[in-house]
């Protein structure tokens, strides 16, 4: 197992312009930083993740989970579906594996959860209000 002590969100975002209001995309573009150890980026390899969105910061259970790859995916034999890092960076789209709920962002807040390979979740980080935009697209 490559050890992994960090996964930092550098940035979630999420844009809707006029005709693209009516149907609201249902995937949430992440990206972030996986560093070793010793706090080196990781310079190049996939990774298997998991992304779990939370009502609060100790929700015990998860609203929303995705396994990047889905099912039994084993990232050595087939990267397809893992998590590609690149100089550190990785980006993904939530949704892409498992679909996302407008409901799911009905909430007061969310916070994004991180497990990478069999380590411990990472600590949990809010998410910001661009995802919260997807609700408004089933607002009457």
């Amino acid at each position: 197992m490559r050890a992994v002590i960090a996964v930092a969100i550098a940035a979630i975002g999420l844009s809707l312009s006029g005709s693209a209001m009516a149907v609201v995309p249902l995937k949430v573009p992440l990206q972030g930083v996986i560093r070793d150890n010793a706090g080196v980026p990781v310079a190049e390899d996939v990774f298997g993740m998991t992304f779990a969105l939370y009502e609060s910061p100790d929700a015990a259970e998860a609203v929303w989970t995705e396994p990047w790859p889905p099912g039994d995916g084993d990232c050595q034999a087939d990267p397809t579906d893992c998590v590609h890092v690149v100089s550190g960076t990785f980006q993904v789209r939530l949704g892409s594996h498992v679909a996302l709920d407008s409901s799911v962002f009905g909430v007061n807040e969310l916070w994004l959860g991180v497990t990478v390979e069999s380590d411990a979740e990472l600590p949990r980080r809010p998410l910001g209000s661009a995802p919260f935009a997807l609700h408004a697209g089933a607002a009457d």
